[in-house]
């Protein structure tokens, strides 16, 4: 599989949408997504950049072979903020023994 198909999967995984939903939003059809997701075809310019927009992704984080792509928006934040959660929620099981 192409690192793009895998990056596109992953951050369409994370943002917790579908393939359809990347497909009305960007007006590329289901099929061409699908045969990017399964990586039989690369996208075009116009189209990684559609779908880069919509998933707040630089087109360079989608097309790279880095394991995380990169986020251009909010949503970096969310691993920290994670982070946090998990440790809050262990102290309050911890203050509870």
């Amino acid at each position: 599989m192409s690192d793009f198909a895998e990056n596109l999967r992953k951050a369409i995984f994370d943002k917790r949408l579908k393939a359809v939903d990347v497909a009305n939003a960007t007006k590329i059809t289901p099929s061409v997504i699908s045969r990017y997701l399964t990586g039989a075809h690369q996208p075009s310019t116009n189209n990684l950049i559609a779908i880069s927009k919509y998933l707040g992704i630089s087109p360079e984080a989608l097309l790279s072979s880095s394991e995380a792509p990169e986020s251009s928006g909010s949503s970096k934040y969310i691993s920290s903020d994670k982070d946090k959660i998990i440790e809050l929620l262990e102290r309050l099981v911890a203050d509870k023994d």
